[in-house]
């Protein structure tokens, strides 16, 4: 007896944590598709947090090569970020003969 208890315990407690604050339901076919429309949303934002990890990849390269190319005309790079304010990114390049600056630059 307490192993069945036990176990229908275990399917409410699985169904809670798949579907939230949502009433219950006993319907298998409703039960069904909030399960599957749980895990869809889940596989949806494993997606999307790779796709972020790739575009901060990417952003960081893009911000490498910019200090790079600013290194090599003496300049330099300031990036300033607030949450809520966003990013400021700032180069500062030296004054001076431009063709000089880009013959250095390449």
């Amino acid at each position: 007896m307490s192993r069945s208890s036990s176990a229908g315990g275990s399917k409410l407690r699985v169904q809670k944590e798949l579907i939230g604050s949502s009433a219950p339901t006993h319907d298998p076919a409703e039960l069904r598709r909030r399960i599957r429309a749980a895990v869809e949303g889940k596989l949806d934002r494993e997606k999307w947090e790779r796709a972020i990890q790739v575009e901060c990849a990417e952003l960081q390269s893009i911000v490498e090569c910019m200090r790079e190319w600013l290194r090599l005309v003496n300049g330099e790079l300031s990036i300033q970020s607030e949450s809520g304010r966003g990013t400021t990114v700032l180069a500062r390049l030296p004054h001076g003969d431009e063709r000089h600056s880009m013959a250095v630059a390449g």
